[in-house]
């Protein structure tokens, strides 16, 4: 669960990384100029030196928007969840009303303030949570120091 994604991840980054550091210092192009205007745009500068860009471009859209949707999916669900005690089939209007919120609340902050905004607003909303870890850690350390070795 922990070692796999890092290391597509690692993967991933060392190899679209590396060929557009390798992009610009052998061929001239300006992607380190696209990234710095919008960090965005580096990955589709990046594709755009490769053949079939267009279609690639369009495939990792489709990618990203497949991430957000599932992710969304997954918050709405966990959300009906929790709002009816732990049950692992929520009824639809439950799922139905926590999309329409979160939805919602994202459409208004984008509105509000722009990316920058909902970055924020993500920020501010995981403090809380970053409380409990900490209060886990706590207890699971003081669990650790009960235990007697054998």
């Amino acid at each position: 669960m922990l070692l796999v994604p890092s290391v597509v991840f690692f993967v991933w980054f060392t190899a679209f990384g590396g060929t557009a550091m390798h992009l610009d210092l052998t061929e001239g192009t300006q992607i380190a100029e696209a990234a710095a205007t919008d960090a965005s745009s580096a990955f589709f500068a990046t594709l755009e030196q490769f053949p079939a860009a267009g279609l690639t471009s369009a495939v990792a859209i489709l990618l990203v928007v497949l991430f957000f949707v599932s992710g969304a999916d997954a918050n709405t669900y966990v959300l009906a969840m929790l709002t009816t005690r732990g049950s692992e089939r929520p009824p639809t209007w439950c799922l139905v009303l926590w999309g329409v919120l979160t939805g919602a609340a994202a459409v208004a902050l984008l509105l509000a303030g722009g990316l920058q905004a909902l970055q924020n607003m993500a920020i501010v909303s995981s403090a809380p949570f970053l409380v409990i870890v900490v209060a886990v850690t706590v207890a699971f350390l003081k669990d650790l120091r009960g235990e007697v070795p054998r």
